[in-house]
Order: C-alpha cells, then structure tokens, then sequence
C-alpha cells in the first residue's frame, strides 16, 4: 500500500464545536499532517484561503449554514482566493434534502454526516489523493461531477483538475509547475463559464420579454447576477470589449427591478438587443468590438431619455 507524506500539506479546518475540532485536529496530527489551521470562525477561515489557499479544506456546514455554501461557492466560482480547484470536505448533520441539496450545489468534494469518524474522514481524504473526481462546468454550477450516468444527447465536457493535496502527499509538488496548471485549468473553466452565462442570458432574457410580471422578477434577478458575472470573468480576456454590453444589461436589469410595475417599455425591447450582442461577439474582432461600444452608448442614451 502507497504510503502518503501529510507533513508539507497546508489543511484549513473550520468547526464551531471546540471539542471536536480539537480532537479532528489532534487525530489529523497523529496521522502526521503537519500543518492544520483550525478556527470556530468562518471569517478567519475566509481570510486564509484568500491570502493562501489551503490543500485541503475541512468545514462545518452544520453550524454556519448558509455562509459556508457561500465560503464553498466562492472559492470554486473564483471570486475567493487563487485556486478554484481547492479540495473542500464538508462536515454536516442529518439535514433535510433541501439542505444537504445546497451544500452539495456548492461545489463541495464529499459530504460526512456527524458524528464523524477519524476513519472515514481519512477514507475520504485518501480518496481525494487517489481518485478525485473531474469538474463540470454548468449555467449555475462549477464543480465534482456527480452523474452517475449521462442522460440522452448530454454534452458536458469534463475538465482534470489540479490536484495540490495529491502532489504534496505523493512528494511530486513542483510549484511551478502547478501554478502553471492551475492557471491553465482555470482559464478553462473561466471559458466555459463565460459561453454557459452567453447562453443563461439569451434564455433569460427570452422569458423576461415573453413572460408576465409574475415570472419577471425572478428572472430579472438571475439576469442581473449572471451579467455581472459575466462582466467579472470578461475582464483581462480577448472578449474584454463585451463587459461593457455586460455593465448595460446590469443597467437595465437593475432599472427594471426598481420601478417593478411603471416598466419603460423600451428598456424590455433592448434586452434582446443586448443578448443577441453578448452571445454573437464571443467569437470576437475589431467590427464585433465596434458593435459592442455602439450598443452600449445606445444603452445609455435609452436610460437617460
């Protein structure tokens, strides 16, 4: 049996209750993981993984509920910290489907129902060194696969990850050769994530113009995160000039969210206008990037009027 050297790999552990964190972390230490960050505070948590992230994060999603899907989502959606592909196990209770549904949606590698086992935390961490799962990208998911099979006619393309835990572990870490990986595979995701929101957008804002008031603002809320998702990605790529067209349609979105039931008529007929630039100008040159500063100056001018 391979034998794994814990002693170099950096592991964030967050737990609300000081007793077991206390006895995680003494059991991590016995199996010889040399360098565990342990704290009760998600802040301080969010902290490390933003100035350096973790090989492996350990977390209650029991106790902070809400704002560890939040820590799980931000670091795979690459608004938190440097390394999306960060190995993240989550702790949890005997939730309700809803919950437990949440959690995994976040992007997280395994789930442990308390109480938990140093054996079956350990099972799941030799895991994630032998066998870690490729990720997928999807309209409002960056993460593990977790099809058991495809359904008819499925595409989603599956993506290796960098695996820094399996690296360290196996003392076959070559950091630059690993950062150059991960920016490789995060350039990857970033991609595909940009042509899912292109698609997100053109269906969102299909139904915002066809449906009622009562579906609109739902509608009008996810359009309004994924465009001003889309912007964040856009920046610094080759499609840079279409942030803009991205800044208008949060402009309008936003717009059309506060004056709820007086709606401007004009702004509901850009929409198309502007989704229609956004999905045709990924394929991008100089004339796509004069179209899109054209629709956007138009844009304005429309929200001043």
């Amino acid at each position: 049996m391979q034998r794994y050297h814990f002693k170099d790999v950096s592991l964030v552990l967050v737990e609300a209750n000081r007793d077991i964190r206390g006895s995680i972390r003494a059991s991590l230490m016995l199996e010889g993981f040399g360098e565990v960050h342990d704290t009760h505070l998600l802040d301080r948590a969010r902290g490390w993984v933003e100035a350096s992230p973790p090989d492996l994060l350990i977390a209650d999603a029991q106790s902070f509920e809400t704002e560890s899907c939040g820590l799980f989502h931000g670091i795979r959606h690459q608004v938190l910290g440097e390394d999306p592909f960060v190995p993240i196990i989550a702790l949890s209770g005997p939730g309700l489907p809803p919950q437990v549904k949440k959690v995994i949606d976040s992007g997280v590698d395994h789930i442990l129902v308390r109480p938990v086992t140093i054996e079956s935390l350990l099972d799941r961490i030799l895991l994630l060194i032998r066998k870690r799962k490729p990720f997928v990208v999807t309209s409002d998911y960056i993460g593990p696969d977790r099809r058991t099979e495809m359904r008819a006619g499925e595409q989603v393309p599956l993506i290796q990850v960098p695996n820094a835990l399996r690296a360290k572990a196996t003392k076959s870490a070559d950091a630059a050769a690993l950062r150059a990986e991960i920016h490789c595979a995060k350039a990857e995701i970033n991609r595909r994530k940009m042509e899912r929101n292109a698609v997100q957008i053109a269906w969102l804002t299909a139904h915002i113009v066809e449906g009622g008031q009562a579906v609109r603002t739902e509608h009008l809320e996810r359009l309004l995160e994924t465009a001003q998702d889309l912007a964040r990605r856009l920046e610094g790529t080759k499609q840079d000039h279409v942030s803009g067209l991205c800044r208008s349609l949060v402009q309008v979105a936003a717009k059309l969210l506060r004056v709820d039931s007086d709606t401007d008529p004009r702004d509901i007929r850009v929409l198309p206008h502007l989704s229609a630039a956004i999905v045709a100008a990924f394929p991008t040159d100089g004339h796509t990037a004069a179209v899109a500063e054209d629709i956007c100056r138009s844009v304005a001018r429309l929200a001043n009027e």
